[in-house]
């Protein structure tokens, strides 16, 4: 099987999240999709360190994780990082 290519803007980090106090949750990010708008009702569960990950962007954090009620939206990948998945 070949190689697979890395994708453009994708990149991995971990997070601190309000649903983990004290863990680091890894999350892989596809194309970098961020949360860019949120009603007032939202509750904002992650943010992302924009500069850390070396987006552009007018704010130093992005939503990435939120929940309103018994919805919950996510920006991200949840899991282990690429290097601890088998080829």
């Amino acid at each position: 099987m070949p190689p697979r290519a890395a994708q453009v803007d994708s990149f991995e980090t971990t997070l601190s999240a309000t649903f983990a106090p004290g863990r680091a949750i890894p999350a892989v990010f596809i194309r970098a999709p961020v949360i860019t708008r949120k009603g007032a009702k939202v509750e904002v569960l992650s943010q992302l360190d924009v500069k850390s990950v070396g987006l552009v962007s007018d704010t130093a954090q992005l939503p990435v994780a939120v929940q309103q009620g018994s919805l919950l939206g996510i920006a991200f990948h949840p899991g282990a990082p690429s290097r601890a998945r088998r080829p």
